[in-house]
């Protein structure tokens, strides 16, 4: 890095002199509000720094005060100490205020400290330009340094106006924009739009952190989440060995190898922007949380490839299939049968959901995971909870291709496919056991279903009315349901635990593109939720499952319901072997703000 200018302060921490940009300065204390963009982490986030140079006292809130920094000094110290503060739930209280305390020195953490939270750099005078409807003068300061072995291009620009009655030429923000390129290629980009700015002293009161609510030690477990978030945002590079250690930590973890030093810097930078959409949503503190899975190296068109639910009609109607299942629109909540509970369901207990599957990122198989998922299953409960024969995924794959006379009947291999039309298929010809045809490939091959000596086929299959009641009643006396959902969003994507009901995710519309499986239902305080078997691997979600609220029909869970069905049920025979305990819940490697 050159043309910087730095200096340590006090304990080794990092802090820039004011004084490094001679063209204008920032006022010493202030008071602002504004929104920060980084458009490949598909993140908005609106902020407000409180900041008072003189007792180097500062605070910055995080999606209208969800998520709070105190950032204070402390002259018997002669340190910062960091205060976190976010609402959390626990079981007596909810959405009660916590506090997390750190060092600025602490071993685990070594904060870097900026005495602002704008942009200081010797910044040259461009030109006069409209931002955001204001008269603005344009300033650039740009360099090249070498990261990973490769040259790279950085650019900072702001926006400012000044007060002309004002003869010290201080600055009011309007835009700062920063870039990183190598050559043409855009490797980093983020930018603020400031909305407010005040250059005066902001109120004692509002830098000095609660009374009476206790702080206890913070539990830093990884590099995965700043102390201080907006520091990444007004120098990049003082976080790089943070994002460069945590994505050491991730390739070991999930034995990650890549082919060459391109393909390395190329993943290091998408994992970059998700690791900061994962930092950011979980500033928010909703109801589920997100972190660091064995996807985050992908970007957005690489994890569509595990999106390959595909449909041949419309849900207006319901069929009914060959099972005959009732699908009466009554208010009954089936018949109670052992252990079975109105609020509360989960085939998992009974031991009749097969491992969590991982279809990969090669192959776009998942209706042929959730297809062969819920036949095992509901063959298993329709013999009475015996014998849980795995289905073989790769024979779906393989074997139930569309005819080149009509390509809208039937599956197109990793390309996607119909679990409607697997259904058929499968109650007309059978599917084969795992154990007999082979394991599953991630790959089309040769499909040699004929040569199999048992077959799994079923009696047919029923498309459910779009009713939380009528789905909650098959699950519990049939067996699971089948969905097609909209899984689009990186908080799917990165979801690690809790109950999912991101408002973004599409309740209705021709979204569906992605298949699972409801296992069951329960209750959480007041949050209803679905229990939903994925195929993206134990290292996803709560060990390969998720929550999803019930409420508002989240991702158009109950748009496509599909059970599968046998003629005989010997389901009365199933006894709970008690509450399902996941072996490898995920560890949360990320922290709570």
């Amino acid at each position: 890095m050159k043309n910087i200018t730095l200096f340590i302060c006090l304990n080794g921490v990092l802090c820039f002199c004011n004084a490094t940009s001679s063209s204008f300065k920032w006022s010493k204390s202030y008071t602002l509000k504004a929104v920060l963009t980084v458009p490949a982490a598909n993140l908005s986030e609106p902020y407000q720094v409180w900041l008072d140079g003189d007792t180097r006292k500062s605070r910055v809130d995080f999606y209208d005060g969800m998520d709070k920094l105190y950032r204070l000094w402390d002259d018997a110290e002669e340190k910062y100490f960091y205060y976190k503060i976010h609402p959390e739930t626990t079981g007596n209280f909810r959405n009660k205020d916590v506090c997390h305390e750190v060092s600025a020195d602490a071993s685990e953490t070594k904060t870097y400290a900026i005495n602002t939270y704008l942009p200081v750099k010797k910044f040259k005078y461009s030109h006069n330009e409209i931002v955001n409807s204001i008269k603005a003068q344009k300033w650039i300061y740009e360099y090249s340094v070498t990261l990973e072995q490769k040259s790279v291009k950085i650019v900072y620009a702001v926006w400012v106006t000044f007060d002309n009655a004002s003869p010290s030429k201080t600055a009011t923000p309007v835009r700062y924009v920063y870039e990183m390129k190598l050559g043409d290629k855009l490797l980093d980009n983020f930018q603020h739009d400031y909305i407010y700015f005040d250059g005066n002293k902001p109120e004692v009161s509002l830098l000095q952190k609660p009374l009476g609510l206790p702080c206890g030690a913070l539990r830093y477990t990884s590099f995965h989440e700043p102390i201080d978030p907006l520091v990444e945002f007004i120098e990049p590079l003082l976080e790089s060995s943070r994002v460069t250690k945590a994505f050491d930590g991730f390739k070991t973890k999930h034995n990650k190898k890549y082919a060459d030093e391109n393909e390395h810097f190329k993943r290091m930078n998408i994992f970059r922007d998700n690791l900061r959409f994962i930092n950011s949503l979980n500033r928010q503190h909703k109801s589920f949380s997100v972190g660091v899975n064995h996807l985050t190296d992908l970007n957005d068109e690489e994890i569509s490839v595990f999106l390959g639910t595909k449909h041949t009609k419309t849900h207006d109607e319901p069929d009914e299939g060959s099972g005959g299942y009732n699908n009466d629109d009554d208010d009954d909540e089936g018949d109670d049968f052992e252990g079975a509970d109105k609020s509360t369901f989960d085939w998992r207990d009974y031991g009749a959901i097969t491992p969590v599957k991982d279809q990969t990122a090669l192959c776009g198989a998942c209706y042929a995971f959730t297809s062969a998922a819920v036949i095992e299953s509901t063959a298993y409960i329709a013999r009475g909870c015996k014998n849980l024969d795995e289905i073989s995924v790769q024979a779906v794959v393989d074997c139930t291709w569309a005819s080149p006379e009509n390509k809208n009947q039937g599956n197109l291999g990793c390309s996607g496919g119909s679990y409607e039309y697997t259904l058929k298929w499968v109650s007309k010809w059978g599917v084969p056991l795992a154990s007999e045809y082979g394991p599953y490939l991630a790959q089309e091959g040769r499909c040699h279903y004929k040569n199999m000596t048992k077959l799994v086929v079923i009696d047919g299959y029923s498309e459910l009315q779009k009713k939380k009641h009528i789905i909650k009643k098959y699950i519990k006396t049939i067996g699971p349901v089948l969905a097609a959902i909209d899984s689009n969003l990186k908080s799917f994507t990165f979801y690690t635990g809790g109950i999912y009901n991101d408002p973004r995710c599409r309740t209705e519309g021709d979204f569906r593109n992605h298949g699972v499986i409801l296992v069951g239902y329960g209750k959480e305080e007041d949050q209803e939720y679905w229990i939903v078997k994925n195929s993206f691997g134990v290292a996803w979600g709560e060990d390969g499952y998720m929550r999803i609220a019930t409420k508002d029909n989240v991702c158009g869970v109950k748009n496509f319901p599909v059970g599968v069905n046998f003629v005989k049920n010997r389901i009365e025979n199933c006894k709970s072997r008690g509450e399902f305990k996941p072996e490898n819940v995920n560890d949360q490697n990320w922290l709570y703000f």
